[in-house]
Formats: C-alpha cells, structure tokens, sequence
C-alpha cells in the first residue's frame, strides 16, 4: 500500500484483516485504529476510522472471540524454588524477602500484579491458604514486614521507601525462572494468578467460590487447566466421538477448569511426535497433562526394541516440560495386524511396549492409563477392518479418559 494521508478508507480495512489474521486481540486493535484517528484528528484531516464499515469490522473482531492464552500458570512446585532464585539474583536480603512476599501473595490472593504494585488496600485479607503448601505466605509477609522500612505508607517497597513497580515485579520473575532454567517466553505476573485458580479447581474447590476468591465478575478462570491429547487416528476419531456426545470435546471436565486440545492425526508415527509438539507449544499454552495414544503404527514395521529404545528417549525429553505431566495412554489392540507374520506375536510385542513404557513413564513422574476395558476379544467395539473403533468402542475409550483425567486431577493418583 501507498504512504497516503489521510489513509484511504480501504487501507485501514486492510490493516484490520491483516491485524486480525496476525491473531491480536480485540482491544489491541481498538487501540491503534484509536491512535490512528487521534494523528488524524490533530492534522485536521478527513477521519476514516469513524467509518461505519471500520466500526462493523472492529465490532466483528469483538465478537469472534479471544485470543489464545498463552500464559502458563506459576505451579506450587515452581513456587517454592522462586526463593532460592531470589537469594541468588538480587542484591540484598531485603530484596529477597520483598519478592519473595510479593510473589507468595500474588499467588496464594489470585492478585493481579496492578493490585500488588501499584496500591493495595493493607486491611484486605489473604482469601486462599493452602495448610499442604510449602510455601507460607503468612511466613513471607511476616518476614518482609520485620524489615521494610516503618515510614513508608506504601505495603511493597523497597528499602529507600521507593515503591514496587510492575516492570520490577515481572523482571525479577522473568530473572528467577531464567536461573531455575524455566522457559520465560509464556510465564507473566498473571501467571500466579492463573496458577492459583488452576491448583483450586484441581483441589475440587466450587466454581463459584473461585469465581469469588479471584473476583472475576464472570467465569474467565475457566479454561486454565489444559490438557492435550495427542496421537493417531483413534485420538482423530475419538475427538469427533466427543463432539457429538453431551458431554463435549473437554469430556465434562470443565467443572475442573479444563480446556482438552485435541490433536489427532491419521496415520501418525511415533517419530513425528516431537516435532508437533515442539511446533504447537509455540502457539498453545504449556499443558499440564499431555495424553500421549501413539505407538501402534509402529508395531510392525520397526524393530521393536529399537523402538521402545525411541520411545523412551523421546519421553524423557517431553517429561523435562515445565509444569507438564505426561501421561502414556497404552495401546490399543487390534482386530487384525495389518502386515505382520504373525498376530500372536505382534500383540505380545504391543503387551510388552505397555508393560516397559508404562513402567518408565510412572519412573518419571508421569502417568499411565491402561486402557483395559477395550480388548480384541470384543469384536463390536471395533469397524469392519478390525483396526479402528466402533461408536461403542470409542465410548469405552472416551469414558476411560474422563475417568482417568478426573482421578489425576483430584485424587491424584498415577495409574487408571
């Protein structure tokens, strides 16, 4: 486009689309187009923002919906290594012990870090305590308030009785989680507060007193436990299984907070596994469990120890993910083994790779769902070729992971 001024009315339609196919939000938008009609203003110039088409598009761009969260939540185990961070990267223990204040109880009050640096009320109560939390806020602030200086009226400052800024807030956080060698890109000051309403609803706590304990004013904390099952076509069909079921694509877990993305490819291999990965955590937030239903397209054509050897390697790489559970769903059988010699042995190769993988996975930290109400002796939970699942079969399976997603989140056990 040309460098016209006043900028013609189809340019500016154009910059909408092209800021909208860059995936920016709505009030992003808002704010240049704004900005954009302030220069016109103050030339004196014809305003095309105003026009009604720019108003319809803006309007459009409201109602299409958010934009992706790509913030990953402070979890308690990152939590309680921020303080050892923090003795090493800043330059006093007064220092140490105001971040340290800070960052307990942006977490343990859903704080926005606005209410924390800039002003907050001294007499607002700590609404959220956890007795099984290894870090105590009551502690923190105890131990910042025996230092911060009395003549300050300001609760977070530092020793000059300068106050704590948000720029300082989210530099020393970005500086902590560089030194726990934690990726920075995707964790903000708005992480504890996702953090906490992400550990409330896995401890079964009601929506609605989430709702109140972070005051929301609606339910926008939902969503922030994610989830991702990647695999084959049994996780391709099994997605379009879940949309037509009552329960939805999320498996009726969104009373958890859960948000389920589903990625499910035909045909898919095991050595294919990392590189998706690695390409959609570069546009999709960190999930805290990652379902993993692969591995039975590899059965035949590789040699099987030198694939469970992969495997491993390639889980222990996915196990390393920040605040990420990985969970190994075990695999399917099968009517019938397309291309093998011998169907006996290729099934006692599929009971093996469970058996080992599995026993790795739980050695990990992770978790396993063993995915043993489905069996090649209940020919109707599978199609015609044998490979496949039924509707039947694809409910058996779908209910196996609700079933297994909801103990995980709150019962906390490691095998379904």
């Amino acid at each position: 486009m040309s460098n016209e001024f006043p900028v013609p009315l189809d340019h500016i339609v154009q910059y909408i689309a092209y800021l909208s196919l860059k995936s920016l939000s709505y009030q992003t938008v808002k704010i240049r187009i704004a900005a954009l009609s302030f220069f016109h203003k103050i030339s004196n110039s014809i305003d095309h923002t105003k026009n009604f088409l720019v108003n319809k598009l803006l309007e459009g761009l409201r109602r299409s919906g958010k934009s992706k969260d790509t913030r990953a939540p402070i979890t308690l185990p990152i939590l309680t290594q921020l303080p050892r961070a923090l003795v090493c990267i800043c330059f006093s223990s007064y220092e140490a012990k105001l971040f340290h204040a800070a960052f307990t109880l942006a977490f343990f009050g859903f704080l926005r870090v606005g209410e924390l640096a800039l002003s907050i009320n001294l007499e607002k109560p700590l609404i959220f305590t956890l007795t099984l939390s290894l870090v105590c806020p009551v502690n923190a602030m105890k131990a910042y308030l025996s230092v911060r200086p009395a003549a300050s009226n300001i609760l977070f400052c530092h020793s000059d009785c300068k106050p704590l800024t948000q720029y300082q807030f989210s530099s020393v956080l970005k500086k902590c989680l560089k030194f726990l060698n934690l990726p920075t890109q995707q964790f903000k000051s708005h992480s504890f507060r996702i953090g906490a309403a992400s550990l409330a609803s896995m401890k079964n706590i009601p929506p609605n007193v989430i709702q109140s304990w972070g005051r929301w004013k609606l339910d926008v904390y939902r969503g922030y436990i994610h989830i991702w099952i990647v695999g084959s076509s049994i996780v391709y069909w099994a997605q379009r299984r879940a949309l037509s079921r009552p329960v939805g694509r999320n498996l009726g877990l969104e009373k958890y907070g859960v948000q389920i993305r589903w990625c499910g490819i035909r045909g898919m291999k095991w050595s294919q596994l990392l590189t998706r990965i690695q390409r959609d955590l570069r546009n999709f937030p960190y999930p805290q469990y990652l379902v993993i239903q692969l591995g039975s397209n590899d059965l035949v054509s590789r040699a099987s120890g030198v694939l469970r050897w992969e495997m491993k390697l390639d889980l222990l790489s996915l196990s390393k993910l920040p605040n990420t559970t990985v969970v190994w769903s075990c695999i399917l059988p099968r009517l019938f083994w397309y291309g093998a010699r011998s169907q006996v042995a290729i099934d006692n190769v599929r009971k093996r790779t469970n058996r080992e993988i599995s026993s790795y996975i739980l050695k990990l930290g992770g978790r396993v769902i063993t995915q043993s109400d489905l069996s090649d002796k209940e020919t109707g939970c599978y199609r015609f070729d044998g490979i496949h699942l039924s509707d039947i079969g694809n409910d058996i399976y779908l209910n196996a992971l609700q079933g297994a997603l909801e103990s995980f989140l709150i019962k906390d056990i490691r095998k379904f």
